[in-house]
């Protein structure tokens, strides 16, 4: 619980004053993943259902772990 909420933290820092690498790496995949899934999120129901979407969506949720 305390892991999550300074991973919070983080996440709302500018990844510039994030002294270290680790933090700043860690920030900017979090916010990757969290843009990945809005893009899939804003694709059509039409869309969604192609190999490709499914595939998109598959490797999403492996990648996040859930």
């Amino acid at each position: 619980m305390e892991q999550d909420k300074n991973n919070f933290k983080r996440m709302k820092t500018n990844i510039c004053e994030l002294s270290c690498d680790v933090d700043k790496i860690l920030v900017f995949f979090s916010k990757l993943l969290i843009e990945w899934n809005h893009v899939l999120d804003e694709m059509t129901e039409s869309d969604k259902r192609t190999a490709k979407g499914k595939s998109a969506f598959a490797t999403l949720k492996s990648v996040r772990g859930t």
